[in-house]
């Protein structure tokens, strides 16, 4: 017996329902069916590799450097015959890269300039670029005013640059600073972990620090950055002494940062002199000082010069709290109203993200420690809230959040069942707040 067979109607579908059908594969990140549908028909083909290709991620190749393997990859796909072939060039797909070096190595993999100046200029679609565990080093030619035309207005607009645990090859940070000469303006620069060597602490030194010249043929002056991430304190001075001699005094909008050393405080109070106004979100973080382990004072809160940021709209504060530790707690709320009561008119939300500390923090229970700890300090705090409606200010909303563990300087795990009784400790004092609609849970 014989059957007849007649050719499959999966192919007469609409494009749209296609389209629509590979969309959602892709929202419930199943890369493994996209790859076979993307043999089903050439119908189905170039939907898929849209979402194929949008995010690659490279490691290093045996031997070879994946960035290197990764630019003779785009090289090919760009030649006239593989694009008449394929019907199209995949390079024009991919949206997001990053690549990974290989953690725990004594020599980071390196990344040369002149190799990532030739990936970018063959990504005319790319807005997210991340390099972690990676040796930057500056091989362009000190002409390249004239030679990174090709760069300068496309692949150069990044709406995300992540640099995270990260070195430089010369003993100077003047491989990082050349570095950012690749690209005109970046949506969202974070930066993570450097080990760019000596910086100076002293703003005096900063200012005069030879990467920072700005008659430098591959100084990034024209640079528009619009939010910036800056976890690593020790770091902060020269970054922002950085930025400040850039066109990003004129682009940036927000700001993250965290300052554990006086020093690294007053570098941020003089930026915010040149930045202020245009600030809208800004978040920090409350921490006791490294060298000291005092708390910071009064003067201190002050000259981190919140006040210059005449138009905040977002302020976010974290902190971090032990249980049984009264008076650290204490003064961590102290912080808190405090740089509230230096915020601007113009405030809307003020977002408080609590972390708990401590070696024995999962093995108890220490909902009662923080209920005797924290009563009057979540009550300051509402009156501190409640006390700038009475000035003529923007009503102020607030949120909190929950971190999660901390030990150690690491984060050993969420709140889970705990977090309920967080929230009803919580609840319990900010009663007039919740009442008038101005406090949530994050």
């Amino acid at each position: 017996m014989s059957y007849a067979t007649t050719p499959s109607r999966t192919l007469d579908l609409p494009f749209e329902l296609v389209d629509n059908i590979i969309d959602l594969l892709q929202e419930d990140g199943n890369k493994r069916y996209l790859s076979s549908y993307s043999l089903i028909s050439r119908a189905w083909l170039t939907r898929s590799r849209q979402h194929l290709f949008s995010s690659i991620r490279l490691r290093r190749l045996d031997d070879r450097r994946g960035l290197e393997a990764f630019l003779e990859f785009l090289v090919s796909n760009n030649s006239e015959e593989n694009i008449r072939s394929r019907g199209t060039n995949v390079n024009n797909f991919i949206k997001e890269l990053r690549f990974h070096g290989q953690p725990g190595r004594r020599m980071l993999d390196l990344v040369k300039a002149n190799i990532l100046k030739g990936v970018l200029a063959l990504l005319p679609n790319l807005l997210s670029l991340e390099l972690r565990h990676a040796q930057l080093e500056w091989d362009v030619p000190f002409s390249c005013r004239d030679t990174q035309d090709a760069t300068s207005h496309r692949c150069a607009k990044l709406e995300s640059l992540t640099l995270d645990t990260f070195q430089t090859s010369s003993p100077s940070s003047s491989d990082l600073v050349f570095f950012l000469s690749l690209f005109s303006s970046i949506a969202a620069l974070r930066i993570f972990s450097p080990d760019l060597g000596y910086i100076p602490e002293n703003m005096e030194s900063i200012a005069n620090h030879p990467s920072l010249l700005t008659t430098q043929p591959c100084f990034p002056s024209q640079l528009q950055v619009s939010s910036i991430n800056l976890p690593n304190g020790a770091f902060t001075p020269f970054f922002l002494a950085l930025l400040q001699r850039t066109t990003s005094t004129s682009s940036l909008r927000e700001m993250d940062t965290r300052c554990s050393s006086r020093t690294e405080i007053d570098a941020l109070g003089i930026f915010l002199d040149v930045v202020g106004t245009r600030i809208k979100s800004f978040a920090m973080d409350i921490v006791q000082f490294e060298e000291s382990g005092r708390m910071p004072s009064y003067p201190d809160l002050q000259a981190f010069n919140l006040s210059a940021c005449t138009s905040l709209t977002h302020l976010t504060i974290r902190i971090s709290l032990r249980p049984n530790h009264g008076t650290r707690n204490s003064a961590m709320f102290t912080s808190v109203t405090t740089l509230l009561s230096f915020a601007s008119a113009t405030l809307e939300t003020i977002t408080l993200i609590i972390t708990l500390e401590g070696p024995q923090i999962e093995f108890y229970r220490f909902e009662e420690p923080l209920r005797d700890d924290l009563t009057q300090e979540f009550l300051q705090l509402q009156a501190g809230i409640l006390q700038r409606q009475g000035k003529g200010k923007e009503k102020c909303k607030l949120v909190i959040g929950w971190a999660g563990f901390r030990w150690h300087g690491k984060t050993k795990g969420t709140f889970c069942e705990n977090e309920d009784e967080l929230c009803e400790i919580v609840q319990d004092q900010l009663t007039e707040l919740n009442n008038k609609g101005l406090f949530t849970f994050a």
